[in-house]
């Protein structure tokens, strides 16, 4: 037996081209169907037996039973639409979570619907992979999820293959399906090390003075600029529906750092030398202080906000890959 089980995918924040693979679905018995149809044979041979015909009507009653829940098993997961998408970045040993969506485009309900990644390990599933289940889904209904996927090391972390199945309404036959997924999550090398920043020098724009965003002495506001902290923002600005604009400040606010992978020259492990600068990044950004980051053949210019701290991290989970 086989379907069409659609797979499209999309990445956060822009639409690539959706992917539909032809996918065989499979049914087999489970460990209590082979069981329930162990008992059916007994039955009919005694039955055979006896010749009684009570118990011969209870066999075949059961038999079609059997052959019913076979067919509702396989048309409870026949059709259905999954979607994916990537996952937010997170840092080697957090969870990632990737969205998934599950559509139901028939005119029936559905039930009991599983996914997980595939293969899992069976001693360490628990503990590293979490399925997801989808319990009931009316026709032309969309459910929203999370996958859970423990990350390990950094990089990219592709969710790979799917399995999606179900065991519904008896249990005793299992229905699955395979899909290859492309959706991935940026890890970020995991921030350790020393919590004491390397040496930082004044802004060289110091002299211009209110032009920089800090965290001294405030002056007074002007209009966002892209790579700006979001900790500067004049909220009550905001809300009085003035534009969004940035505290300026004076003093130690024009602070900027660059690190340097020569700054981590000490540490002989490249892995770790990466967990160092992350360690870094995430401590500059706390404090407000502009920084830029130099890689070998590769740098960051000084900046500050969540878009360059991405950046910056980002150029740390794909170094050397």
């Amino acid at each position: 037996m086989s379907d069409s089980i659609i797979l499209e995918q999309k990445t956060l924040g822009s639409q690539i081209s959706n992917s539909m693979d032809r996918k065989r679905l499979y049914i087999f018995p489970t460990q209590h169907g082979i069981i329930f149809a162990f008992m059916l044979v007994v039955m009919l041979l005694g039955s055979i037996n006896y010749t009684n015909s009570m118990a011969y009507m209870l066999t075949f009653l059961l038999g079609s039973l059997y052959m019913v829940a076979m067919l509702q098993t396989y048309k409870n997961l026949k059709g259905m639409v999954l979607k994916t998408s990537n996952a937010k970045s997170v840092f080697a040993e957090e969870v990632a979570e990737f969205p998934v969506v599950i559509i139901n485009r028939t005119t029936t309900d559905r039930r009991s619907i599983y996914i997980h990644p595939w293969p899992k390990k069976r001693k360490k599933y628990k503990s590293r992979h979490q399925g997801k289940e989808f319990s009931n889904i009316t026709p032309g209904e969309i459910h929203r999820g999370i996958l859970p996927v423990k990350t390990q090391v950094r990089g990219r972390l592709l969710a790979g293959r799917l399995r999606i199945y179900s065991v519904y309404p008896l249990g005793i036959f299992r229905a699955w399906s395979y899909m290859n997924c492309t959706s991935y999550c940026l890890v970020y090398p995991k921030p350790a090390g020393s919590t004491e920043l390397p040496l930082y020098s004044e802004d060289p724009m110091r002299d211009h003075f209110g032009e920089q965003s800090g965290t001294d002495d405030f002056i007074g506001v002007r209009q966002y600029r892209s790579g700006d902290s979001i900790r500067n923002i004049d909220w009550k600005a905001v809300a009085r529906e003035q534009g969004v604009l940035v505290k300026k400040f004076a003093g130690s606010g024009a602070r900027q750092l660059v690190l340097h992978w020569e700054h981590t020259r000490n540490i002989g492990d490249v892995e770790k030398r990466l967990s160092q600068l992350a360690l870094w990044i995430i401590i500059a950004e706390r404090e407000g202080i502009r920084y830029g980051l130099e890689l070998p053949g590769y740098s960051i210019s000084t900046g500050s906000g969540e878009l360059h701290r991405h950046q910056c991290l980002k150029a740390l989970a794909e170094h050397g890959t």
